[in-house]
């Protein structure tokens, strides 16, 4: 978010010649626009308030009128902004984390191969939520911890039922992390790897360029959370590499893009291929929405 600074501008008098002195009504100060246009009107705010003249409150566009002759020369600005972080509320308390499955060789590999001593406030409310078997959706600015948020809960849940899973086959996920590209994949399978470090849950990262290869040559092995790219793990579905019998749950990271018109038909036709079952009662989305960073 932009922190806004106010400020009010004092009234003033000024005597024009013979006439009576005039009062300039007191005015407030928004401070720097996200977005400064050449006509001030259009300026937009962090506080995102619309202009009360603008009819059904829609947001009135510097470039609506730009195809009229007399708008050459017209422009708008975006000014860069730097958002708070959201600061840590708590310390990791071991008790009150075994509340929710997350054991002591959980709460080690937070400590020190994520380097992490306290929960955001976004990772304490997301973990009994998401422990709960809630379809919750996580909103939050970039550096906020979503994908711990998701992650321990799903780990953690992982270590107490992997084990009831009986004759699951090769490539068979208990979980599965869909993101739209490939950096983001990587990102989200890096955290994941770390945090279960010496846990014996299996990792397995699907990107694209290499699907064909795969698809020819696929290697078949024991995998618990699948991560990748909703293109890359669709061909591999769709080919039968992999499987999405046993998967029970399912995050979309940066759902606002796997949800738009490039992603939405393809993740609809792929999201068809999951069971939906009284067996599968606790199938789980969670969608993790990046639109507030």
């Amino acid at each position: 978010m932009i922190r806004t600074l106010t400020c009010v501008v004092k009234n003033i008098s000024r005597r024009h010649y013979a006439t009576a002195a005039r009062t300039v009504k007191a005015e407030s100060v928004r401070g720097v626009p996200i977005i400064t246009c050449k006509r001030s009107e259009f300026n937009y705010f962090a506080d995102g308030e619309v202009n009360k003249n603008v009819k059904f409150g829609e947001i009135p566009l510097a470039s609506s009128g730009w195809r009229h002759r007399k708008s050459k020369g017209d422009h708008f600005i975006i000014n860069a902004s730097t958002p708070e972080r959201e600061s840590p509320s708590e310390e990791l308390d071991n008790a009150k984390l075994e509340q929710f499955g997350v054991n002591e060789q959980l709460v080690n590999n937070i400590k020190t191969e994520l380097e992490i001593e306290k929960l955001t406030s976004i990772q304490s409310k997301a973990l009994p939520l998401i422990t709960d078997m809630n379809h919750v959706l996580l909103a939050a600015a970039t550096g906020c911890g979503k994908t711990l948020a998701y992650a321990l809960p799903i780990v953690a849940q992982l270590l107490s039922t992997k084990n009831k899973v009986r004759d699951r086959q090769m490539n068979t996920p208990l979980a599965l992390i869909l993101t739209p590209g490939r950096e983001l994949a990587g990102q989200v399978a890096t955290v994941v790897e770390k945090l279960t470090r010496g846990l014996g849950v299996q990792v397995k990262t699907i990107i694209g360029g290499h699907t064909k290869r795969q698809m020819l040559n696929p290697d078949f092995e024991e995998v618990d959370i699948l991560v990748g790219t909703i293109g890359a793990i669709s061909k591999l579905v769709t080919t039968g590499i992999y499987r999405m019998d046993e998967v029970r749950h399912v995050v979309l990271d940066e759902a606002d893009t796997l949800l738009d018109d490039s992603f939405a038909g393809k993740l609809a036709h792929f999201l068809k291929r999951f069971p939906v079952s009284l067996e599968c009662r606790d199938f789980v989305v969670w969608s993790i929405n990046d639109a507030c960073s």
